[in-house]
């Protein structure tokens, strides 16, 4: 969402934010803490408006004040929109601002913040209430804006469900024990995350086919893990994993599960073997960044048919 860049709101931007801050009468820091950004991006978005910095405003920084009530669309826009992204951005700026579809503003903006938006537009995705496939990034725009102004509409009847996504969290604890120098815990939660990546893909071509859940569940129960990456992928209308990708991925699955299914058979713990096979184990480690980055191209590829950048709305970081 950062790419859209609006200097020629610069100055606009920094006229309602000293006017809130004499309305409110609280400090620049006050407002950043607000707002949730840092205080020295703000006053180096306000010293830009004076050309003295290179920090620009974007939509990102507009989206927070916009969310928190700090101005409304109509209070910065000038209804002279670049391009069909900034303009579709605008039309989704107007659904998130408080006062506008929501009845009670304070609790709503604390359930629509920030942070739930970007997985509540991806969830459309993922869970196949748009699919992008042959749209125009236009028309993908307008289904994401349709498909949030339905959902704001309904807030009293409709049934909010959620999905735990522990994918981030379990890259997280491989990448802490690479640091600490523990090669086998790191292992075993990169063979998780495969794992958990490769049945969130299963799930989405599953949701795109029209398959029930316990259809998809039974799938994901009943095939291992070379079966989802190879031949499973292909029959699911889902592009194949590169080769280099996928013996990498297998090497640290196979790792993985002789670590966990240790059978403590005795060893010389100077052997040439047992060395050689910890350093393919510390090489595979090295080279896994590679497989994770590939991976997470290819399951935003999937999501928003490449389109993903093109997209003037917040969805969430890969890490």
């Amino acid at each position: 969402m950062n790419r859209i860049l609006l200097p020629r709101l610069q100055n606009r931007f920094f006229e309602l934010v000293d006017i809130y801050l004499q309305e409110h009468d609280i400090t620049q820091k006050q407002l950043a803490n607000l707002v949730g950004i840092h205080e020295s991006h703000l006053s180096a978005l306000k010293h830009n408006a004076s050309q003295h910095s290179k920090r620009i405003l974007s939509v990102s920084h507009i989206f927070k004040f916009i969310l928190r009530g700090v101005f409304s669309v109509e209070d910065i826009y000038d209804g002279r929109a670049e391009n069909d992204r900034e303009r579709g951005w605008w039309e989704f700026a107007k659904l998130i601002q408080p006062g506008r579809l929501l009845e009670k503003p304070d609790k709503e903006l604390e359930e629509l913040s920030e942070a739930i938006f970007p997985h509540l537009i991806e969830g459309f995705f993922r869970f196949a209430k748009i699919d992008p496939r042959g749209k125009t990034e236009k028309e993908i725009q307008l289904e994401i804006v349709k498909n949030l102004m339905n959902m704001l509409k309904q807030k009293d009847r409709v049934k909010l469900l959620h999905t735990v996504d522990h994918t981030g969290d379990i890259l997280d604890e491989a990448r802490n024990f690479v640091r600490s120098d523990n090669p086998y815990f790191a292992c075993l939660f990169y063979a998780l995350w495969f794992e958990h990546w490769l049945n969130g893909m299963i799930h989405i071509a599953g949701k795109r086919l029209t398959l029930s859940d316990q259809e998809t569940i039974q799938i994901i129960r009943e095939t291992n893990f070379r079966a989802k990456s190879t031949w499973l992928l292909r029959i699911l209308g889902l592009k194949p994993i590169n080769e280099t990708h996928l013996q990498r991925m297998q090497g640290i699955i196979d790792s993985r599960n002789s670590f966990v299914h240790y059978k403590w058979k005795r060893e010389d713990l100077y052997s040439a073997a047992r060395k050689k096979n910890k350093q393919e184990l510390v090489k595979l480690i090295k080279d896994v960044e590679e497989t994770v980055s590939y991976l997470l191209k290819l399951e935003d590829d999937l999501l928003y048919n490449g389109k993903k950048e093109t997209l003037p709305f917040p969805l969430p970081k890969r890490q």
